[in-house]
């Protein structure tokens, strides 16, 4: 058989924005606070490159919009055809609040998952938070790519809503978990707050209220938690081990910790935990995906802010995804030695031995590459089983 060389990274999975502009102003994000200069929309040009890299990568799920509102550019939906048609799954997340087109409809009708952002059903709560949207248009637009599905024997995408849990909407929170199940939703997430430097309201969590205030909205939560299990709704609400951690008495009030991130800094209550000797993330992001911004700018996740390089084409894409920066990000996470600070305090991916994530993406990369060579497959069973040991 002929030696070949497994072929990895390769990333499965591209993130990139045609806008980082927003329809919207909600009161605890940075959206409207950047120098103009910082707005840009993807051109043509660099959509033809991403399509290229997509294709010659085998990238096989792209996530459109992790900031701005996808919804805002003209004829987007003609890009994620693109993209569908080549087999491409899509991912979105959008606000919903502009009427969609027939055309936008039909294309949002066969991505794999979208994601909602609404934080209430309430109009009045909706617009002191987030500023000029309708609850009625986001779900209006809802169920028109529910009716669409149906009518065309499609199977649903992961339709789901979202939030971002603010005292302004917690004591809302079973009566909400009881609308969307009207609705048909089966998944609901609520963000913690990520307090951002340019947000114009600060200290909106719920474990920053007063006592009195604190305990009725966890009774709130609570509430919303059973409905939930009872109703068949998943219920994720980000801020639960901080609230039960102030429930039980223990010390939440650490100093804030600025961090930079691929849309503005941050001021985070935890910096994560320490990572002991011989442990490492249980992150895979700096093999499997990549963020792109509009202007070209490459980042390893959406919570580490260090630009890994700029890139306009497939090939620069290529160049910046293999670089020294990469390698060296790759090699910390795979080691357990000198991990990049970011990964380092990341209070989102757990703490694990540095065998768990290597013996993963070790089984992984030999399955893709010896399911690419026909002589190899008679083997891929046996490699299988000594992977799985």
């Amino acid at each position: 058989m002929q030696a070949f060389e497994p072929q990895w990274p390769r990333p499965k999975r591209i993130n990139f924005i045609l806008t980082n502009r927003c329809n919207l102003r909600c009161t605890y994000c940075p959206e409207g606070s950047h120098p103009d200069s910082y707005y840009a929309d993807l051109d043509d040009t660099s959509f033809e490159e991403i399509t290229k890299f997509v294709r010659d990568n085998g990238v096989v799920e792209a996530g459109l919009a992790y900031y701005g509102e996808l919804t805002l550019v003209r004829d987007w939906w003609k890009k994620a055809r693109r993209l569908l048609d080549m087999g491409v799954a899509l991912t979105a997340t959008t606000n919903g609040h502009l009427p969609l087109s027939d055309d936008e409809v039909a294309t949002f009708a066969r991505f794999k998952y979208v994601e909602f952002s609404i934080d209430s059903h309430d109009e009045e709560t909706v617009r002191k938070v987030r500023k000029k949207v309708s609850v009625r248009t986001i779900i209006h637009n809802f169920h028109r790519i529910r009716a669409y599905c149906y009518r065309n024997v499609l199977t649903l995408p992961d339709l789901v809503w979202t939030g971002v849990m603010s005292h302004h909407v917690v004591n809302q929170l079973p009566d909400f978990v009881c609308f969307a199940h009207s609705n048909g939703v089966s998944r609901l997430n609520f963000n913690e707050i990520v307090i951002y430097e340019g947000a114009v309201e600060k200290r909106l969590n719920v474990v920053d209220l007063p006592e009195a205030e604190f305990r009725e909205a966890v009774a709130s939560i609570e509430t919303a938690l059973k409905i939930a299990a009872r109703l068949g709704v998943k219920l994720a609400i980000g801020e639960l081990p901080r609230i039960r951690a102030r429930q039980e008495g223990r010390d939440i009030g650490a100093p804030l910790v600025v961090r930079s991130t691929p849309v503005a800094p941050t001021l985070n209550h935890t910096e994560g935990d320490s990572i002991p000797e011989g442990y490492t993330r249980d992150c895979g992001a700096p093999w499997n995906e990549l963020y792109l911004d509009p202007k070209g700018q490459v980042f390893a996740c959406c919570n580490r802010g260090e630009v890994m390089g700029t890139a306009r084409t497939s090939a620069e894409l290529q160049s910046v995804f293999g670089n020294e920066k990469y390698q060296a990000l790759r090699n910390g996470l795979k080691t357990g030695r000198d991990i990049d600070p970011a990964c380092a305090t990341c209070a989102v991916r757990p703490i694990v031995p540095v065998q768990e994530p290597q013996k993963n993406r070790i089984k992984s990369a030999l399955m893709t590459t010896l399911g690419k060579h026909p002589k190899a497959l008679t083997t891929l069973a046996a490699i299988r089983s000594l992977v799985k040991k």
